[in-house]
């Protein structure tokens, strides 16, 4: 089965949850399948959720044979902090959380607040064009910034 394909048989079950699709990949590890899906929402998915998700998600492939009768290694996680952010499903999931953009001439640190068209919103009213973003990512700690901007001289 193609990857989209089952990306489609997969969708429902992860929005039945609550949760988003952030990405999703089956390769061939030796004589069986590796099928890791990565999946996440706005307040954090939880191991509970995981578990049930995963239990679901094993289910539907081997109730309908999804994947053939292949052996297969399913992981189901979510992504860590740390992790390019860089599709419209990870804008979607990180409203809320403290992100780290490095941009062409500067960096900058805030609380995402949400997208306007091709630009994220930060609480601190700071706007900047996704075309700007040359490297994104999500960090652990939310601690207060003063600008926001750090210059790479001082």
């Amino acid at each position: 089965m193609e990857e989209l394909q089952l990306e489609q048989k997969l969708e429902p079950l992860v929005r039945e949850a609550g949760l988003l699709l952030v990405d999703m990949s089956l390769a061939r590890a030796g004589k069986r399948l590796m099928l890791r899906i990565l999946v996440d929402r706005k307040d954090r998915v939880t191991i509970r959720e995981i578990g049930v998700l995963s239990r679901r998600i094993k289910d539907l492939l081997d109730g309908e044979l999804i994947l053939g009768n292949d052996s297969y290694r399913l992981e189901v996680s979510s992504p860590g902090v740390g992790r390019r952010l860089e599709s419209d499903v990870d804008w979607e999931r990180t409203v809320g959380r403290t992100l780290t953009l490095q941009l062409e001439d500067d960096s900058y640190t805030g609380r995402l607040t949400g997208r306007d068209g091709d630009s994220l919103l930060f609480d601190d009213t700071v706007r900047i064009e996704l075309s700007k973003i040359i490297r994104a990512v999500e960090v652990l700690e939310d601690r207060p910034q003063s600008t926001g901007h750090t210059d790479r001289g001082e």
